[in-house]
């Protein structure tokens, strides 16, 4: 992905740098399970206890090139990026698939490399802002899942930068999940289609990216399957607003819009426009005196779309979600 508004080598560098990133999700605790957890509490008994192999940690970075990479999708997902459990000797690691751009290039993919890495749990934690690991769905083998992630560790599979998921030669991030989980029995996975948009539609030609769907990390858990959450200096509520927020942009994200109605690229990084960032920052003030009485995700739901509907008027085919009249009541 890669935005309308720079020039194309710029685009490139945005575009490589997408790849494994993640979006924040719904809190989904339940009364018998741990709602967040520090990372370093990722070593306590308590939590060791709740961890099975094959088990999917699906995490959140939150920056602006996550963001990118969720927008391309159809629908909606909280998450994007993911990867599997592992008990071994004793303690958890994870297996994920996850590619760098290294030298750029005229199509930047071409400079992705990557391959299926093997990390403990608690270092992989503590490069998330907010994760979640969830049960596998009833009828798979979690050992049989853990055991595929470890093979193509061992095998050294290389990720695949253009989201090719006819051939398990080469694996995108949520490919790799949906492999392992094939391994322990899963038949049928869902994928989300990519946008129709145009401007994404352009970006995807330039870049060789041909395929019409792809694995969304979101389709693989469910609220009930949510075992336990960990956060790095993130609350419930801002949790749950920044998916709010998220989720509006997605819906505000019209057939006629273009990526440079949302991004700009400056000083080399990639960033929500001016009045998006605003938008984000005035919602981020909602529920501040909710802290210990966090709001649910439907009212946070609502509370930022009567936000967007303040900010940016009414949805419309014709409308710029980055208007630049951002006053109140308009």
């Amino acid at each position: 992905m890669s935005l309308s508004l720079s020039p194309p080598r710029a685009l490139g560098v945005a575009s490589a740098a997408i790849f494994g990133l993640l979006v924040f999700a719904d809190i989904a605790a339940t009364a018998e399970r741990p709602v967040t957890y520090r990372p370093h509490n990722i070593n306590d008994p308590e939590i060791l206890a709740l961890l099975k192999p094959g088990q999917i940690v699906v995490s959140e970075q939150g920056s602006a090139m996550s963001f990118l990479f969720t927008m391309s999708a159809d629908e909606y997902q909280p998450f994007v990026h993911a990867g599997i459990v592992a008990i071994e000797h004793g303690r958890p690691y994870v297996y994920e698939s996850r590619g760098k751009a290294w030298v750029i290039r005229e199509n930047p993919l071409e400079a992705v490399k990557g391959r299926i890495n093997r990390m403990s749990l608690a270092t992989y934690a503590e490069a998330q802002k907010y994760m979640e690991i969830h049960d596998l769905p009833e009828g798979i083998d979690g050992e049989l899942v853990a055991k595929y992630a470890r093979r193509q560790h061992e095998l050294g599979t290389p990720f695949d930068p253009f989201f090719d998921d006819r051939d398990r030669e080469a694996l995108y991030c949520t490919e790799f999940i949906a492999a392992a989980l094939e391994a322990g029995g899963a038949r049928d996975l869902p994928k989300a289609r990519y946008r129709s948009n145009p401007s994404f539609r352009k970006v995807f030609d330039w870049l060789d990216i041909h395929a019409q769907s792809m694995y969304l990390a979101g389709s693989f858990i469910s609220p009930d399957s949510h075992v336990v959450s960990f956060s790095n200096g993130v609350t419930a509520r801002t949790i749950r607003v920044h998916f709010a927020l998220n989720r509006e942009l997605h819906r505000r994200f019209t057939s006629d819009q273009k990526l440079g109605n949302v991004f700009v690229w400056k000083n080399g990084n990639l960033r929500l426009r001016p009045e998006l960032r605003a938008f984000r920052r005035a919602g981020e003030e909602l529920f501040e005196d909710r802290v210990k009485d966090p709001p649910t995700q439907a009212e946070a739901d609502t509370a930022i779309q009567e936000l967007a509907l303040r900010m940016f008027g009414p949805i419309t085919d014709s409308s710029s979600v980055a208007r630049a009249d951002l006053q109140p009541g308009r």
